[in-house]
């Protein structure tokens, strides 16, 4: 590129100071992200001291672009002859996008104006914004593509039979709605056990009691089962487990092949046992004596110190938890419990290890399972 650049009389040099400088600041920008922003990285009000710095890499960035104002006004005249000059300044013209794509983004980020409703947080040596809530972005995409008409479909769009929730969250209020029975006989064809397991996440022996129980469960059933867990460590921790000992069934972990392959094989091998996280509780479509068992380590709850969460709490009242966490979970466990019930034959049991479903009546967690048989087990002795 730099013959190009010298040949359309850009100042490499300069080019190359003011960038070093941008670097420079931008090296220290991000070494002092840890050091000034609390803990979680959270941005909910400008930090001045990390705003000041952004804006001098901002202003470097500039400085930057400034020699290549001629540039752009002949590449976009298209005052090009050479085919190969050509292609060499579009993607110079493509660089020169990026910088100042970036340059908005990082002041964006640093002045945290949209919170509570965007969030904000450093983390691994980046800076994140996202939306908190999607309402506002669905009825903005809706009203500039002005569709005819839209059908929308799901097992999960309501909330004890209402459409409030998914309506509130979405921005869409429909002018007609229709709530459809399910065609399966849950009650002869499903069971839900949640186990008291005795533990409470982070004290010490979780991870291998849940462990035992889980190998446990899977051995009785003989495989045919999905496993779904919200920790990576734990999946990690039950994944060498259960590939330590001769089971007569297959194992099969997330990670080990991409999601499509593994998904066919789990789909294949009648007896095998799949272990993934909860991004397996959709796209999993397996009738038959293939899966009669699904096991839920927790009620799919965030961690409360996300930043997408603690913004979506703020954007509340102070009362996120109720307003979306509660009714969100209900959703995802609703999602999960559905890959076991496929059609009119299928039988089995999902397995909750997690006692609060049972014990914080206020939450309503079991009203996310179809009407079925429920038990409530204690471990003892693992």
């Amino acid at each position: 590129m730099r013959p190009s650049l010298r040949a359309q009389s850009v100042p490499v040099e300069e080019l190359q100071a003011h960038a070093s400088r941008a670097r420079e600041e931008l090296r220290t920008l991000f070494t002092a992200l840890p050091l000034l922003l609390p803990r979680g990285g959270e941005l909910s009000a400008p930090n001045e001291e990390l705003l000041h710095r952004g804006q001098a890499a901002a202003e470097e960035a500039d400085l930057l672009l400034r020699p290549l104002r001629a540039f752009e006004e002949r590449f976009m005249a298209g005052n090009f002859s050479d085919k190969g000059e050509m292609a060499r300044g579009a993607e110079l013209m493509r660089w020169i996008d990026d910088v100042r794509e970036f340059k908005r983004d990082l002041i964006w980020c640093l002045s945290a104006a949209r919170f509570p409703s965007w969030a904000y947080w450093a983390e691994s040596g980046a800076l994140t914004s996202k939306p908190v809530a999607a309402s506002e972005i669905v009825q903005e995409v809706l009203q500039k593509e002005e569709p005819e008409k839209l059908v929308l479909t799901s097992a999960t769009l309501t909330q004890g039979g209402s459409f409030d929730f998914w309506s509130r969250e979405t921005g869409i209020v429909p002018d007609r709605s229709l709530v459809v029975d399910s065609p399966f006989d849950f009650s002869r064809q499903m069971e839900v056990l949640v186990l008291d397991v005795g533990l409470h996440v982070g004290e010490p022996g979780y991870d291998e009691r849940m462990c035992r129980i889980m190998e446990r469960l899977c051995d009785k059933n003989g495989g045919r089962t999905l496993v779904l867990l919200s920790s990576l460590r734990l999946l990690n921790a039950f994944a060498d487990r259960m590939r330590a000992g001769d089971r007569g069934y297959s194992v099969l972990v997330q990670g080990d092949m991409p999601q499509r392959q593994l998904l066919k094989r789990f789909t294949e091998d009648e007896t095998s046992t799949l272990i993934g996280s909860i991004s397996f509780r959709e796209g999993v479509d397996v009738p038959g004596e293939g899966l009669t068992q699904v096991i839920i380590d927790r009620i799919p709850f965030p961690h409360p110190n996300d930043p997408m969460v603690r913004a979506r709490n703020e954007l509340e009242g102070g009362k996120g938890f109720v307003r979306v966490t509660l009714p969100t979970a209900r959703i995802l466990l609703r999602q999960a419990a559905g890959r076991l019930i496929r059609s009119s034959s299928d039988h089995g049991r999902v397995v909750l290890l997690d006692v609060r479903a049972v014990e914080r009546k206020d939450w309503r967690i079991l009203s996310a399972f179809p009407p079925c048989r429920l038990r409530k087990l204690s471990v003892e002795g693992v």
